[in-house]
């Protein structure tokens, strides 16, 4: 009989397991890989926030059949509209000291400006949350969606951003 083997997997990465960076169309050129905080979604009728996020997946076995997976953040403030943010595998190897809305390392433009476009993001959402005003700060946990490494993380980590851009 083959034998299951049920082992729990939990990433928690430090700066050097893990990078991320905000990207925001208001100050297009500007790298956020140092901050501590993200924003994600909209503010005003012209500002878009969008995260990408990446871990060091190597201890997950490459044939590795994932039963469950999720994505804990912490929840720092709220916005005033109901929104749902939404994750998709990268395509491109972001830099987190220089991925900016234009670029997604020096030198080298995303397809789309904000690491959208066909060649930048795979358009599958691998896990979404909803959040509303009455959200109190604290951890969310994103349910992902995929069963395998590879369904998982393409190796150049996540984006994320609102589902509805043009309102929230």
């Amino acid at each position: 009989y083959p034998v299951h083997v049920d082992p729990t997997i939990t990433l928690q990465p430090d700066a050097k397991a893990g990078a991320d960076t905000e990207i925001n169309s208001y100050y297009p050129d500007n790298n956020y890989g140092t901050s501590t905080a993200a924003y994600v979604g909209r503010s005003g009728s012209t500002r878009f926030y969008r995260l990408l996020l990446k871990f060091d997946l190597s201890s997950l076995p490459d044939d590795a059949t994932l039963d469950s997976s999720k994505l804990t953040l912490r929840q720092t403030n709220a916005g005033k509209n109901p929104v749902t943010i939404e994750i998709f595998r990268s395509k491109r190897a972001w830099v987190e000291s220089e991925a900016t809305w234009n670029v997604y390392a020096t030198g080298s433009s995303w397809q789309e400006a904000g690491g959208f476009g066909e060649d930048d993001c795979d358009a599958t959402v691998i896990g979404s949350r909803a959040f509303t005003e009455s959200d109190s700060t604290g951890y969310r946990d994103f349910v992902l969606t995929p069963t395998t490494k590879a369904d998982l993380d393409l190796g150049n980590g996540w984006l994320l951003k609102a589902k509805d851009e043009d309102t929230t």
